[in-house]
């Protein structure tokens, strides 16, 4: 084993406890239960920077390196542009009188804190040892997640703050479902049909059924339907593969299926009475008349009449006192609420210049997640503060990025008032990326395929 590979393997270690505890959200499931002193927003900040200041130092002493990070961010200017846009209208709407400013500054400050998360994000897959072993770290916290929302099945109560829906180190099921399908979508291939991916999908099927959670129901059947898609697109109209790859996705569901039955039937958490299960079984709709959703939204757009342009302020809607609220339940009316029209256009216009992006660069992975996130948006009014959207958009950006298609241009880097170019090495095999994530292989295979720089 080489030195350099040996002086890489603490930074390495320490990269995949980073991402394995902050995305199975341990940190943030000790802190709600006071065993944790530093608040998780701000340990997870100075993690981030620790695991990126490597480099961060690199391009503060070299040229090239720098040269790279300013690279990586012009290219990103589309995505950088909104981000600072939803952190100026959050300031502006701050200087209105019904802003929100009993948490001091929190609520201004806050779209700058997701802002500098996604930048220092991009940064972890710059090495190309961290995007080679990126899945695995993602796959790590996968099962951290994924087994303790396995004991809330079995002791209800234990980490979710809805006894009768498992939640795990997420707390909340709502968002332990938009976790755990967003990781499953960040780490699975959508180039090829691999055994170790039907698992993941199958066990991200019976993690979203342990939460109950409506809008999980309604990502994962997103996640699964391109994930059917990309298998049939990719077969290259061979009737041999085709049949396989549909025999195996097929048995998955019939697994998933048999093993969500035995859940339900034995699981201590489905042994408490719930309205979900109700709606689980068909006895009750699954939008109920007396939803309280329906006020909620019936409010929001009255807070949007009042005022369409400017909005009521940072914070504002936290401060709607009502029977029901507990906030808008849609980032798009949270937007449009506390800071108007502008608010919702940057929001807007993240999302659609994400999945711009991606489209343009072929990375699968970022296209189902963006679709995930724009969906996840309809439900949720936290999306842009959930540090796994924040956290996975900014590494799938990086690794999109080094594996777009045309790798094989030249990169113009100015170093010391010289302008040369670099180029792969002819004489020696290349890791061919694939679907934004690098392969050892030395030859392309089907898919998004580029020569890691």
């Amino acid at each position: 084993m080489r030195a350099a590979t040996l002086r890489a393997v603490p930074f390495e270690v320490a990269t995949a406890l980073f991402v394995a505890l902050s995305l199975s959200y341990i940190d943030i499931n000790l802190r709600l239960r006071g065993r944790l002193a530093l608040g998780a927003s701000d340990l997870y900040l100075a993690l981030l920077i620790f695991a990126t200041a490597g480099t961060l130092l690199r391009a503060a002493w070299s040229a090239h390196a720098r040269s790279r990070l300013v690279a990586l961010y012009t290219g990103h200017r589309a995505i950088i542009l909104p981000l600072i846009g939803i952190a100026v209208f959050a300031f502006i709407s701050a200087l209105l009188p019904t802003a929100h400013w009993d948490q001091g500054a929190y609520f201004p400050m806050l779209p700058i804190y997701d802002a500098i998360v996604v930048l220092l994000a991009m940064l972890i897959p710059v090495d190309e040892r961290r995007r080679r072993h990126l899945r695995w770290y993602i796959g790590i916290a996968f099962l951290i997640l994924l087994g303790s929302i396995g004991v809330d099945v079995v002791q209800p109560g234990t980490f979710s703050m809805v006894e009768f829906r498992a939640a795990g180190f997420a707390t909340n099921p709502n968002v332990a479902a938009f976790v755990l399908v967003s990781l499953c979508c960040a780490m699975i291939s959508f180039d090829q049909v691999r055994v170790i991916d039907l698992g993941a999908v199958l066990l991200t099927g019976l993690g979203v059924l342990a939460t109950l959670s409506r809008a999980g129901a309604l990502l994962f059947a997103f996640l699964l339907a391109c994930y059917c898609y990309r298998a049939v697109q990719t077969s290259q109209v061979k009737l041999s593969r085709l049949v396989v790859r549909l025999v195996g996705i097929g048995s998955m569901v019939a697994v998933a299926a048999a093993a969500g039955v035995a859940l339900v039937r034995q699981a201590a958490v489905f042994q408490l009475p719930s309205s979900r299960l109700s709606m689980l079984f068909g006895r009750t709709p699954v939008l109920p008349a007396d939803d309280p959703r329906a006020a909620v939204f019936a409010e929001s757009w009255r807070l949007i009449r009042e005022a369409p342009l400017l909005g009521h302020g940072g914070g504002y809607s936290n401060r709607v006192a009502g029977e029901f609220w507990e906030g808008p339940h849609n980032v798009y009316l949270q937007q449009w609420i506390n800071g108007g029209l502008g608010g919702l256009v940057c929001i807007v216009w993240l999302l659609v210049a994400s999945a711009s992006v991606f489209f343009r660069r072929r990375s699968y992975s970022g296209m189902v997640f963006t679709g995930l996130a724009a969906i996840q948006g309809f439900f949720s009014h936290s999306l842009l503060d959930e540090r796994a959207f924040l956290f996975l958009l900014g590494v799938l950006l990086t690794t999109s990025y080094f594996a777009a298609p045309g790798a094989a241009r030249l990169r113009r880097v100015a170093v010391a008032g010289r302008s040369f170019a670099r180029a792969p090495s002819a004489t020696r095999p290349h890791a061919v990326a694939v679907d934004g994530m690098p392969s050892r292989s030395g030859s392309p295979r089907q898919g998004n395929t580029r020569l890691s720089p």
